[in-house]
């Protein structure tokens, strides 16, 4: 569970040799949240074999009687394997049912994911508009303790006033994530890297742009974790201005030094639009 929601490779092998305990007890509920922590950390592949095993069988043994704290470990997963368009449509089914479970289970923080999630999938299907209200309306409920939550919104509101083309409003935001992330000693600070190196290129700050690509690529390799749908899109068109705009000598340096950058100075970049 350590690992669980982070949704790691680390916790992989655990997760399968607490599942295989768990049927040796002839215990049906646990074997469950072992296999929803297995098939978890597959969450950002879509061809993962053994993701999909877990799943079926998880779904197979999920007891409807089961208090909804112990489904929601169930309602945070998906089927795999199927088209962009229909993992948009069983994303928004699985995380309304996650919110339906989490709001009878009491539960703030999965409540506050599936609402996160539900802002992600408005993105992912284009509407940057909706994007931006749900992740509005999040922060706006978000109270002091929920630090994590608002990092992830935050960085998700910046993607999607981005993807509006509403330069000022995303820089407005990026000082508050900036603070709320330093807060949390930069715990999310690499999953809005993405945006931050985007927004930097289209504001023509080409050396800014490469070298936050730099440091979110080996961030991500670094922590053994894939990109998500949008994460990933947003990438892509930053490294397609870059190339267009840049010498690839530049490019390839400027990225080389972004890798080497901690989180802290990629913050202090991230705040300083009148750098290169």
């Amino acid at each position: 569970m350590q690992y669980g929601e982070a949704a790691s490779i680390e916790g992989r092998e655990a997760a399968r040799r607490a599942a295989q305990l768990y049927a040796q007890l002839g215990d049906r509920r646990g074997r469950y949240l072992a296999l929803a922590h297995l098939a978890y950390t597959y969450r950002t592949l879509d061809d993962a074999d053994e993701a999909k095993a877990a799943y079926d069988e998880l779904t197979r043994l999920e007891d409807p009687a089961w208090p909804p704290a112990v489904r929601l470990f169930g309602a945070r997963l998906e089927a795999r394997s199927a088209s962009p368009e229909q993992r948009i449509a069983i994303g928004r089914t699985v995380n309304q049912a996650r919110l339906a479970l989490a709001t009878a289970a009491g539960s703030d923080y999965e409540i506050n994911s599936a609402l996160v999630n539900l802002a992600d999938l408005a993105l992912m299907a284009g509407d940057a508009s909706d994007a931006v209200q749900r992740n509005r309306a999040l922060l706006a409920r978000l109270g002091p303790p929920h630090l994590a939550s608002r990092a992830i919104a935050l960085g998700n509101l910046i993607e999607a006033l981005v993807a509006q083309e509403d330069l000022t409003q995303a820089r407005s935001v990026v000082h508050e994530w900036v603070d709320v992330v330093t807060r949390l000693d930069h715990m999310f600070g690499m999953f809005a890297a993405d945006v931050l190196a985007l927004l930097a290129a289209l504001e023509g700050r080409w050396a800014s742009a490469a070298q936050l690509l730099g440091y979110s690529d080996r961030a991500y390799a670094a922590r053994h974790r894939e990109r998500g749908a949008n994460e990933h899109t947003i990438r892509e068109r930053a490294a397609t201005l870059l190339d267009k705009h840049t010498d690839r000598h530049d490019r390839e340096a400027w990225m080389a030094e972004g890798a080497l950058l901690g989180a802290a100075q990629v913050c202090r970049l991230a705040l300083n639009p009148a750098s290169a």
